[in-house]
């Protein structure tokens, strides 16, 4: 009855694509609730609220500002972009049938298959007005006279969800016994598998992680990149089909490098401040690799400023490094120094403080010519990946001289001295917004 009120009442009503609004109930974050104790009915919610174990979404301050901001733009407020802030659900939203249909329409069914593709149809309607095939439908905000939706899910604990993406010392190295990350025992998309991609990726840079922490296990490690490709995932489907800046892309592995290596972090962390920013330019630049892959599976475009280059978000001490081209050989055509991938075997890390390695690329021999990218045509864990079984692992791109590259040594020739850190004063290094 609200949503006919509403379109009842709006001035020009051929004019909305979407009625929206924010009158939700949510399970509160600081309240453990579990599933026997959540309302199932509109008086047991009420009553649900009154105890203090519910919350409603349109009082929290985004949400008031918002509406502030709407009333503030009057006929005007059509226009407005909604902002992530609100933190919308596709429930939260009643589109016209022929935007559903022009979803489905034009979503590929790997798409549709995919367990976030609900934030994919959300981002799809929240953002209409600027990108629909009928642009400048309106996304109009109603403020009901009740709330409109229970959402029946309690906030997963962090201490549980840490506990199984560490798992348990038996299924340290077992492939089948460890692959699955399940917080709620199913329950919603709580649940991650670990894919085989997963444990190849675990495999070939355990060595790297070792250094660090001489006794982590393969299912752990595994278990972490599984973690930080969900936690992509859920930054990805928001941007499917479209092209995002470099910048915004190394931002999204920069947070999940930074939610997804629990137990890792803590070790790391007690560490002297050399071995930590060795440790973290390895986390990012396997998981800024790693990452492509996910983008590219999603159809995800990255507009890239420098390529080989992990463009770290701005702290208090913002440093960019510039990765120095270089022949590569053998193991993954990583170009890296000889004995020393991240400047931890035989050399004190703070000489390689500047990585002068190159970016992720294929395992095997690589392909002719010089293109700097080139591609490789043995195994690669990061592009088109195969489970075991297919025609290798798919296609890699290596840095340097034919691709992925091909020899004995484990690691790249000597290449040029580091760098100092590059002054953030380019014009690709624009301040962040």
């Amino acid at each position: 009855s609200e949503y006919v009120r509403a379109a009842r009442s709006h001035p020009i009503l051929p004019g909305v694509g979407v009625f929206a609004t924010t009158a939700r109930v949510n399970c509160r974050g600081d309240r453990k609730v579990t599933d026997a104790e959540l309302p199932n009915s509109p008086d047991e919610v009420d009553k649900f609220l009154r105890s203090g174990r519910g919350s409603r979404m349109e009082n929290e301050d985004a949400c008031k500002t918002w509406r502030s901001r709407l009333r503030a733009n009057g006929n005007q407020a059509g226009l407005l972009a909604v902002p992530d802030e609100l933190c919308l659900e596709y429930f939260d939203l009643c589109p016209r049938l022929r935007l559903v249909k022009e979803f489905f329409r034009t979503a590929p069914d790997d798409l549709v298959r995919h367990r976030y593709c609900d934030l994919c149809f959300n981002e799809f309607l929240s953002s209409y007005t600027r990108k629909g095939k009928e642009m400048g439908l309106e996304v109009s905000f109603l403020e009901p006279r009740c709330w409109m939706l229970f959402y029946a899910t309690p906030i997963p604990d962090t201490a549980a969800w840490q506990r199984s993406v560490e798992g348990r010392a038996g299924d340290a190295d077992d492939a089948s016994g460890a692959a699955v990350i399940d917080v709620n025992n199913g329950h919603m998309s709580s649940s991650v598998n670990v894919e085989p991609a997963e444990f190849e990726l675990a495999r070939r840079v355990l060595d790297d992680f070792r250094h660090y922490e001489s006794g982590i296990p393969v299912g752990r490690l595994a278990r972490y990149w599984a973690a930080f490709r969900n936690t992509l995932e859920v930054y990805f489907m928001r941007k499917v089909g479209c092209k995002m800046d470099q910048r915004l892309f190394d931002a999204f592995v920069f947070l999940a490098v930074n939610g997804s290596f629990f137990r890792f972090s803590d070790v790391v962390g007690r560490m002297a401040q050399t071995k930590i920013d060795s440790a973290a330019r390895m986390m990012y630049y396997v998981g800024q690799g790693y990452a492509k892959v996910v983008a590219r599976r999603l159809n995800v475009g990255v507009l890239w400023h420098k390529p080989n280059v992990f463009l770290q978000p701005p702290t208090d001490d913002e440093r960019y490094y510039e990765v120095t081209y270089a022949p590569s050989y053998g193991y993954g055509g990583l170009g890296y120094p000889p004995g020393s991938p991240f400047g931890h075997v035989g050399v004190p890390p703070w000489k390689q403080h500047a990585p002068t390695f190159g970016a992720f690329g294929s395992y095997g021999k690589g392909g002719k010519g010089t293109n700097p990218y080139g591609k490789g045509v043995g195994k690669a864990p990061f592009s088109a990946y195969k489970p075991h079984g297919g025609a290798g692992f798919g296609l890699g791109h290596g840095i340097g001289k034919g691709g992925g590259g091909s020899g004995a040594k484990p690691w790249g020739p000597p290449i040029a001295a580091a760098q100092p850190p590059k002054a953030a004063t380019a014009p690709w290094l624009r301040p962040w917004p």
